[in-house]
């Protein structure tokens, strides 16, 4: 990596000052704001005690050379280009100015750094709650302190004594005295400093956040010619997202690309014009939307969840823009939709994306769709449907589209209403939803796991009515009538109408016989589309709402975390392997780079646990939940907001165990000549605050509901995956999976499991810090995202050696757990404990050893 060129100080005054004036401003490929208020409040936090907040990395260029936010610098004058520090700079900017910075995209986040206030009396920083500190004069803002000065803020405190004032005169000087913080300011300059060069220092110097995509690049430079773009872009998603399909940024980018250059690699767009991408933009935008058109009239693709295998579609859109933004040959159209099945069912694209894009446009471009068919049967050696292909499990599936697929086009009939599905159906409750023909709930009961319930196999669709008045009861119960009343409807939905399939012993033979009938049935859609004997009908429309309320339920989560600006999760959709792309858990619920993108830990809702669901989420490193009360909570804690209206912050607990945690028997409240009278130390009895000759022991912490572990046998015993850790607080320990070399002596840990323990940290440090804490963390801090520790250390970083900073580090992280449990973060103060013990144990080893 190239070494910055220049390294100097800047003050956070003067820095926000050169925003205001256009001389620092963010490049357009920077991320956007997605701090939430806990980490606003820690960073104030940190620089009214004065602890290092870290420095900024800054690009010197021409305003030419790219496209900028906050500026309306034109033509060739030199800017700073923010590249490392968005985050710090946006929330100081924010609180300090009182508003957002002109280059903030999105109103709604502005909300993590309004209304910042501070207790003079206390020394803590909270965000403002009317029912606390409306009628406290103690609580003072800190936007207007900095926008009024230091004397209006003293007006307001109202009547104090002497004594106090002067205190007081202190903490609030010592607030605005933060605009004079220095920060190390390093600037990288010179024409060899390109853009590829840059996102390169970008990523390397962030590399325990979110990194910059190709994608994130290719668009960085086609704002450098084109301004206009990532509008463009955005308006198009926007559009698509209102009529039920979702697109990401990258996939249009590509798919302009693969119109625009019959490439599929980003770095052809290297060379292109402004306005030939203007016109290929045009032509991807009219051929995905005639696409649309036909996969939803043709094969009833009307929604999101049923739309997959997004980039074949990408490769169609060439296809189609080739002759003019339409295809009207029905037998044309019949092979592209049977190529799109094949390829959305076989996962053509979950592999090596790029090779294999690239492989598809070469063969459409020598052979049409029937070099593109060709290629596929080379790649799969049979094109035949098998019924064991139908042997899979849950929404995420990709035969779950299939089968709404199936429904669709083949005139399935309601089985309470004998209506067609297909047909536009009015009224509340009429919209598709997902039934299971064996109910969930009684096949939990007599020992089915959740894939078994859930195969696909099991699933059909009926209108939201029907689906009520079945409810769970038995297919030997209900399936008699219809078969009575409607037999043909059976038949649509491929039922058997065998009734010794419908008995519970059978369940397996049933779903055996329902795969081969579905099999049948996609094989004949597919020859008919192949040979062109396909009708250029148009499949009604009807809609899914989903699994009954369940699934709205869902919706509606997704919707609060639009509202809140958070990342919209992936409903019921599976977790995939990052290098081949196949699906390797399926969850309700996933956000895999985090709630707040790249700032947080994967999270992922199981609604409907099993153990290897568990397992498997735990060993890829996510901290999911198992009902949504217990996801409101976490939420709650990530925004310090209540948003349940309990009346507390993350999960309510008794008011006994909320009460501010006290310290452990042997520390003590001191006063340290030129500290805070109120600060906390770390003290053994009968020592004072420098010496430090002993310190506290684990079994100086309190226990709460689960025990800190102090021995091996403990940490063993947690890494086994059960016993009484995981008995004792389910919510808690879940999503944690711990290999056995993690409990032993030179265990190590991995850098997701740092960067978890060290953000928990953060968000609960304790007040009162010595030398030795300060120093810890500051180790810490500058390698929390070390992929590889040494095997000796023993920590969080290969840094931290000595053992007089390894004990001060599990007893940070101690004191941190009381504070987290006070606050309810249960699952906080559990890996606080665990490894704040693990610390302790590996430090009393260490001493033993060397003795």
């Amino acid at each position: 990596m190239p070494a910055p060129e220049l390294v100097a100080m800047m003050k956070i005054n003067y820095l926000l000052d050169s925003i205001d004036n256009g001389q620092v401003v963010l490049p357009e490929f920077q991320r956007g704001y997605v701090w939430s208020r806990d980490q606003v409040k820690g960073l104030f936090q940190s620089l009214y005690q004065k602890f290092p907040i870290g420095g900024l990395l800054i690009w010197n260029t021409s305003a030419d050379a790219t496209s900028l936010r906050g500026t309306d610098i034109r033509g060739t004058q030199t800017v700073k280009l923010l590249l490392d520090g968005q985050q710090r700079v946006t929330s100081l900017y924010g609180v300090m100015r009182g508003r957002p910075p002109r280059f903030f995209e999105d109103a709604r986040k502005s909300r993590s750094f309004t209304g910042l206030y501070f207790n003079v009396e206390q020394e803590v920083f909270e965000f403002y709650r009317p029912t606390t500190m409306a009628t406290d004069p103690l609580w003072i803002s800190v936007s207007d302190l900095f926008l009024t000065g230091t004397e209006e803020a003293l007006k307001n405190l109202g009547t104090v004594e002497p004594a106090q004032l002067v205190k007081y005169m202190s903490r609030i000087t010592r607030i605005h005295s933060i605009g004079e913080r220095e920060l190390h300011d390093e600037n990288i300059a010179g024409e060899h400093m390109t853009v590829d060069v840059v996102v390169d220092v970008f990523n390397r110097v962030n590399s325990g956040g979110t990194k910059l995509s190709k994608g994130d690049l290719a668009l960085a430079r086609i704002c450098a010619i084109r301004e206009e773009a990532r509008a463009e872009i955005r308006e198009a998603l926007e559009q698509w997202s209102a009529a039920g399909y979702h697109f990401k940024s990258d996939w249009l980018l590509r798919t302009v690309n693969m119109v625009g250059t019959g490439e599929a690699l980003f770095e052809a767009l290297r060379g292109i014009s402004s306005e030939d991408f203007g016109m290929a933009f045009k032509k991807a935008i009219q051929s995905v939307d005639f696409l649309l058109n036909l996969l939803s009239s043709r094969l009833g693709v009307d929604h999101d969840k049923v739309l997959q295998g997004k980039y074949g579609l990408a490769v169609l859109a060439r296809l189609v823009a080739e002759r003019g933004g339409q295809v009207t040959d029905p037998a044309l159209q019949n092979k592209m939709l049977y190529w799109y099945l094949h390829q959305s069912m076989w996962g053509r694209y979950s592999g090596s994306t790029e090779s294999t894009l690239n492989q598809d446009l070469e063969a459409l471009d020598e052979g049409g769709i029937d070099g593109l068919i060709a290629l596929m049967e080379r790649a799969r050696g049979s094109l035949r449907v098998r019924p064991e292909d139908f042997d899979t499990h849950s929404m995420g599936s990709r035969f779950y589209p299939i089968l709404y697929i199936l429904t669709r086009m083949n005139d399935s009939l309601d089985l309470c209403s004998g209506l067609k599905l297909s047909h536009h159906l009015l009224g509340r409750n009429t919209n598709l939803e997902v039934h299971h023909i064996f109910p969930k709930s009684v096949l939990y009961e007599h020992g089915y796991t959740r894939s078994q319930a859930n195969a696909i196999a099991n699933f059909t669709f009926l209108t939201g009515d029907c689906n009520k008045t079945i409810s769970n009861k038995w297919p030997d119960v209900y399936l008699p009538t219809i078969q009575g009343e409607r037999p043909e409807a059976l038949e649509t939905h491929w039922i058997t109408d065998d009734r010794t399939l419908w008995n519970l012993s059978e369940y397996p033979n049933f779903l055996a016989d329902r795969r081969q009938r579905l099999a049948d049935a996609l094989n004949d859609i597919l020859d008919g589309l192949l040979a062109g004997t396909s009708p250029a009908t148009m499949v009604g429309g009807a809609g899914v709402f989903g699994d009954d309320d369940a699934e709205a339920g869902l919706v509606v989560l997704a919707q609060r975390c639009d509202d809140l600006g958070l990342a919209r999760p992936a409903i019921n959709e599976p977790v995939v392997d990052d290098v081949t792309g196949d699906p390797l858990v399926y969850a309700d619920a996933v956000w895999s780079s985090g709630m707040q993108e790249g700032m947080s830990e994967p999270v992922a809702l199981l609604l409907e646990p099993d153990r290897e669901s568990e397992e498997q989420l735990g060993e890829l490193g996510y901290r999911f939940f198992t009902s949504m009360q217990s996801l409101n909570h976490y939420m709650e804690v990530l925004l310090n907001l209540d948003l349940d209206g309990d009346g507390s912050v993350g999960e309510p607990v008794e008011t006994t165990v909320r009460v501010a945690p006290m310290a452990p028997a042997s520390m003590t409240a001191v006063d340290e000549p030129g500290a805070r009278p109120d600060a906390m130390m770390a003290t053994a009895p009968g020592s004072t605050v420098g010496s430090m000759q002993a310190s506290p022991t684990i079994d100086d912490y309190p226990d709460y509901d689960f025990p800190i572990p102090r021995t091996f046998a403990d940490l063993e015993e947690i890494a086994d995956g059960g016993g009484r850790w995981r008995r004792q607080n389910r919510d808690a320990a879940s999503g944690l999976r711990l290999s056995h070399g993690w409990a032993k002596p030179n265990g190590v840990w991995s850098h997701r499991v740092r960067a978890k323990v060290f953000s928990i940290l953060l968000r609960y440090l304790p007040e009162g810090l010595s030398d030795v804490d300060a120093r810890v963390l500051d180790e810490v801090e500058a390698q929390r995202y070390t992929a590889v520790l040494p095997r000796q250390s023993f920590l969080l970083t290969g840094g931290l050696h000595r053992l007089e900073e390894l004990r001060a580090l599990g007893h940070l992280l101690l004191r941190a757990r009381d504070d987290a449990w006070g606050k309810g973060d249960r699952q906080g103060a559990y890996y606080l404990a665990l490894y704040g013990g693990r610390a302790l144990i590996h430090a009393d080893e260490i001493e033993r050893e060397h003795r």
